[in-house]
């Protein structure tokens, strides 16, 4: 998702980092085979999602669904990691 919001859309690193994020299955928390996606994608979004047949789980933004941390820091370096 970073890539391609970075390479294809042309976001800045700190835009593409902090944008709503997606995940589509299950999880260990989840056992729901469902779209789950951040609640910060906005109305619209989830709306036009569901009216394609998704079925949705929204998630809060910057949800910890996800494994690791990633940080920009302001002289550009980018680091990923376990928290």
């Amino acid at each position: 998702m970073i890539l391609t919001r970075l390479i294809d859309f042309g976001e800045d690193p700190v835009t593409a980092l902090t944008g709503p994020r997606f995940l589509l299955g299950k999880t260990f928390s989840d056992s729901h085979d469902s779209l789950k996606l951040e609640i910060d994608a906005g109305d619209a979004v989830f709306a036009a999602l569901a009216e394609r047949g998704h079925i949705l789980s929204p998630i809060d933004r910057q949800s910890p669904c996800w494994t690791g941390r990633h940080h920009c820091a302001a002289d550009g370096w980018f680091t990923c990691g376990r928290p």
